[in-house]
């Protein structure tokens, strides 16, 4: 009984470190999942805002503005189509990589150069503002 008594808490060990493992695993998807929801959480309100509009829109305003103001209707209901396209550009775009700026350089040192109408030195760009 000694041996099966070593090769219980043995197992007891391993079963622990894999317990851990599945844990560390748990949180690490956890952890995921929530920096994806932080990173959607502005665009999730933009198309529920967007969402409820329309339905009001639809259900309450479009009989009562097509006869009054034709114009802002239709700009209505083609700018939302427009703006929910923008949105899915904007979304889905490669946003591109900016070059790290060299130590010592700020863009507000830039900035304030361009403001004062100072002279930039001869080897450095202009400033993009």
């Amino acid at each position: 009984e000694v041996v099966g008594a070593g090769a219980t808490a043995e197992a007891g060990l391993v079963g622990r470190s894999l317990a851990r493992k599945r844990q560390n695993t748990d949180k690490k998807q956890m952890d995921e999942l929530r920096d994806k929801a932080v990173h959607n959480a502005a665009a999730t309100f933009w198309l529920v805002s967007v969402s409820l509009a329309v339905f009001q829109y639809l259900t309450d305003m479009r009989s009562v503005c097509w006869p009054l103001a034709p114009t802002a209707a239709l700009a209505f209901e083609l700018g939302v189509p427009a703006s929910l396209l923008l949105f899915y550009l904007t979304a889905w775009a490669d946003p591109g990589k900016v070059a790290a700026r060299p130590k010592g350089a700020s863009g507000v040192e830039d900035l304030l150069r361009a403001l004062a109408g100072t002279d930039l030195d001869k080897a450095a760009s202009p400033p993009d503002v």
